[in-house]
């Protein structure tokens, strides 16, 4: 795919395959997906201050909106609240045009996804939706005093294609769904005892609320807690989890003065409440100490397996908040256990020092990708050291180590390493661009996963459908929705054929239909030598065609369509019935004939029949369990009788006419 050489060999260290420790000081999460941290001494209530949770939680008052810089921010009141908004080209808030004067007056939330943003308003008991970030109104949805706000992509079973609303009804003390349209979806858990103060739905579909709580020394407290889709109730949940759920939002400080932002320059990082500048920062109160501040893990002796080798480069993937700092150090050696030497010094005098001596340590302070600058060795030893503020922490998910050394070096020629300086600056030079390419050959290695309808995440599904022209219907779920993305590439093959049709139907409403063609049912026959020169009869006497100037009728000033000998083909052609197991009701009805109206040919007209415990046995005739047989009344000729002669009657015997009328067998089938 590209100039890169050959893939070298890595060894991965995470929760999966292992750290591999010798040594750990201050420093858990060896068995979780999330990777290493400094180790957890806060409370296990759930208990914290409400300005604690707000760089995880956003306030409902405030949300992140999904363009670089994007915040929305609804005013409290009095007087009217507004919704303002800030982006990269407007770093100040400012309402959003035309805007929502006049429209909201005591909003309490907010939320946004995408271009859509919605907003709590307490007393008109009503959920504003807006579009194109909050400048246009779309609608009005009455809700009894509505409180917090969250979105989510695909939180219910019975989410929209485009996510869904999740708001706290005060009233009855429970989350509702609502979806992008406004429209109920239904109704989660109980939520505990407290007023919901914020919440937010993470990476992994899940839940989470901060409840009201006693205040503590004048500072508002909150109790953390989550639920999955289908939990029956709410879990308690750590400040240590709350942290491992979320990634900082870019908020710094909250209080009752107002907030600061991380990523807001040009207007200043602190606004009020009301979203004006602050002339000073807001000063964050101290917060009671949640994580240690030192930690320390050394690994054993990590054999590559190659005598004399030369490592070749470390990433990791982690997060490091600001205020902590993350530290790895690698040292190299022939041996797997070397001898001991020198000790620790520092801060750090107080940690195991490792096997090789501390000057032999290469460490390399918050980088996630480096060359591992070491003398050739067979083995070796990594040092992971991390520091923090006690109310933040950082974290390491993975480490991915490579080996043994290939650059792009290895294909010029031999005079950019006609001395060990140059090859080294050649080689570390080279490096950075190894290392975008091996970035984008990873993208597009994996590029194919995108498509797997059978492991990309619920969430990403309507997109995938929009990808390959599905409409996904709000009502299929997650597992329907993945049959029809897995059978599409056969329905598009067999698209405008009976057989797609039927496995259509089959997917999407789980039924066996009968497809009858009509053209493939018709009896048609010819029979010549008729009265008028030149004619053929058609069926019966009762109908009939003609050739037009070949007999005495056809002198007559009259057109005729066609052809006569392609009548048995055309007259029925392109129509077809599908006929369904099932009493339909109307919206079931209107969605399975959508679905036939785009599946079948464009020329030709189908028409959908539901069955009512009966089996269709040609035209409008069935039998079924409330049919009878039995034979006609008897006939009456007269004005008060019950019959006429026409063509289709049949005059028996004049003692069989008197005793039981016309023997004639019909079907009787009770109407509903």
């Amino acid at each position: 795919m590209s100039c890169l050489p050959p893939p070298a060999t890595f060894r991965l260290l995470d929760w999966l395959v292992g750290w591999d420790p010798d040594s750990v000081e201050g420093i858990t999460g060896l068995e979780l997906e999330s990777g290493l941290q400094l180790a957890f001494i806060g409370g296990s209530g759930g208990i914290v201050p409400a300005d604690d949770v707000g760089p995880w939680l956003s306030p409902a008052a405030l949300a992140r909106g999904c363009a670089p810089c994007e915040w929305y921010l609804v005013t409290p009141c009095p007087p009217a609240s507004r919704l303002l908004r800030k982006d990269v080209c407007a770093p100040c808030f400012t309402e959003a045009e035309p805007g929502s004067a006049g429209i909201l007056k005591c909003a309490v939330a907010v939320a946004a996804a995408g271009h859509h943003v919605a907003v709590s308003d307490a007393a008109q008991d009503a959920i504003f939706l807006f579009a194109d970030h909050g400048r246009r109104l779309v609608s009005r949805v009455p809700f009894a005093r509505p409180g917090a706000l969250a979105f989510a992509s695909s939180f219910s079973n019975s989410f929209s294609s485009g996510g869904e609303w999740l708001v706290y009804d005060t009233a009855r003390q429970r989350i509702a769904h609502l979806d992008l349209a406004g429209l109920a979806r239904g109704t989660l858990a109980p939520v505990p005892p407290g007023p919901v103060d914020r919440m937010a739905v993470d990476s992994e579909q899940r839940l989470w609320i901060a409840v009201e709580e006693s205040p503590l020394d004048g500072r508002p407290q909150v109790s953390l807690w989550f639920a999955r889709r289908d939990d029956a109730q709410f879990t308690s949940a750590t400040f240590d989890d709350l942290q491992r759920a979320f990634p900082l939002n870019g908020i710094s400080v909250t209080n009752d003065c107002g907030f600061c932002l991380v990523d807001s320059s040009d207007c200043g990082p602190c606004f009020s409440w009301y979203g004006r500048e602050l002339p000073k920062p807001l000063v964050p109160v101290p917060a009671s100490a949640q994580y240690v501040t030192q930690g320390q893990l050394l690994t054993l002796a990590i054999d590559s397996g190659v005598p004399r080798c030369r490592w070749h480069r470390v990433r990791w993937q982690g997060s490091v908040p600001p205020g902590t700092t993350l530290s790895i150090s690698v040292a190299t050696s022939d041996q797997p256990v070397p001898a001991a030497q020198g000790v620790a010094d520092g801060v750090w005098s107080a940690f195991a020092p490792g096997i090789p001596h501390p000057g032999d340590w290469q460490r390399v302070d918050n980088l996630d990708d480096f060359l591992v600058r070491q003398p050739a060795g067979r083995y070796l030893f990594v040092r992971i050291r991390m520091t923090g503020d006690g109310r933040q922490t950082p974290r390491l998910a993975r480490m991915r180590i490579d080996l043994p050394r290939q650059t792009s070096l290895d294909q010029l020629p031999m005079v950019f390493r006609d001395s060990p300086e140059a090859e080294d600056f050649s080689e570390r030079f080279l490096a950075l661009f190894d290392s975008f390419l091996d970035d984008i050959d990873e993208k597009i290695t994996r590029m194919p996963a995108l498509l797997d309808a059978g492991g990309v995440p619920d969430g990403v599904l309507p997109w995938l459908g929009g990808f390959l022209d599905i409409a996904m219907d709000p009502a299929w779920d997650a597992a329907r929705r993945r049959r029809l993305l897995q059978a599409a590439p056969k329905l598009f093959r067999m698209r405008g054929t009976v057989d797609g049709l039927r496995a259509a139907l089959r997917l999407v409403f789980d039924i066996e239909p009968v497809i009858r063609e009509a053209a493939n049912e018709r009896a048609w026959g010819a029979v010549g030598g008729v009265a008028l020169s030149g004619g053929v009869r058609l069926f019966s006497p009762s109908q009939w065609r003609f050739r037009l100037d070949r007999s005495r009728l056809g002198r007559a000033p009259l057109r005729s369509v066609g052809q006569i000998e392609l009548d048995p083909f055309t007259s029925v052609a392109y129509r077809f019935d599908v006929l369904v197991p099932l009493k339909l009701a109307a919206p079931l009805r209107q969605r399975v004939q959508q679905l036939i109206d785009a599946q079948k040919p464009a020329h030709t007209v189908a028409r959908l029949m539901d069955s009512r415990g009966s089996f269709l046995l040609g035209g409008d005739l069935s039998v079924g369990a409330d049919t009878i047989l039995a034979p006609f009344d008897p006939s009456v000729l007269g004005a008060g009788g019950n019959v006429r002669l026409g063509r289709g009657t049949i005059l028996s015997g004049a003692r069989a006419a008197q005793a039981e009328g016309l023997r004639m067998p019909r079907l009787m089938q009770t109407m509903e």
